[in-house]
């Protein structure tokens, strides 16, 4: 099993037979819940966006609360170490975010291990993406791991000038499992030094939208597995499970 790199243009501007050539790549990679994508931004586009994100996070944390949107969930503005805590997990993250937007663009700053407050923390636990899709150029250091089906880890390492997508759970959903969502985490490896930075885009539908399986994902194969729900509930249900609703949290970071 293996993450597939796959040109989208061919999609957009090749033959009829390209075309499928694409969906076929695309439907293959996502058995892991991940594909490779290429995309025409710039080095230096990147480089100077995470320059611009090392310096915001390098502000002093009272600067830094300034852009703390109460009541958000964290789906908007800043949200500060020790508190987002995968679902699995008993400690939170070591990382702190920025989040812009309704599809959100978030921009994540994962400090050195060293400084982590204790061993059994780790950048971001084992989860799944909430959301359909989500995207990411490449980040400022490795980290990004998938799970594979037998339970192992597998280092998420697109080649330049590509872009990682992963699939959410709400497309598990509307796919009645048939595109899993990817289950990744994101470590510092034996020996890694320094910060990591990234960042991602998450692909929201409208709150309003009824995510329920599509018709033609419901066959004797695969019967029906999910039942329907609002994408503003869907999303609630794990903002909590996640540690991110700010009047239910679950896992204090003082504790």
């Amino acid at each position: 099993m293996e993450i597939l790199d796959v040109d989208l243009l061919a999609f957009e501007t090749g033959s009829a037979e390209q075309r499928r050539s694409v969906v076929d790549g695309v439907r293959r990679s996502l058995v892991t819940g991940f594909v490779y994508v290429e995309h025409d931004l710039s080095v230096d586009l990147i480089d100077e966006a995470y320059a611009q994100l090392e310096a915001f996070f390098a502000l002093p944390q009272e600067r830094k609360d300034t852009y703390v949107v109460p009541g958000s969930n964290g789906q908007s503005g800043y949200t500060g170490l020790l508190v987002e805590t995968a679902a699995v997990a008993d400690v939170p993250d070591w990382k702190e975010m920025l989040t812009d937007g309704a599809t959100l663009t978030r921009a994540i700053h994962y400090p050195a291990m060293e400084q982590a407050p204790g061993e059994q923390h780790v950048w971001a636990g084992e989860h799944a993406d909430i959301n359909l899709i989500t995207a990411l150029p490449r980040a400022t250091a490795a980290g990004l791991q998938l799970k594979t089906p037998d339970g192992e880890w597998s280092d998420v390492a697109p080649p330049e000038g590509s872009a990682i997508i992963n699939t959410g759970l709400m497309l598990e959903r509307l796919s009645n499992g048939v595109i899993p969502s990817g289950i990744h985490r994101v470590v510092s490896g034996a020996g890694q030094q320094g910060d990591r930075y990234s960042v991602v885009q998450f692909a929201h539908p409208t709150p309003w939208t009824i995510l329920a399986p599509m018709p033609s994902t419901v066959t004797a194969e695969h019967p029906l597995r999910y039942s329907a729900i609002a994408a503003s509930d869907a999303l609630d249900k794990v903002l909590y499970e996640i540690n991110l609703v700010e009047d239910g949290r679950r896992v204090d970071a003082d504790d």
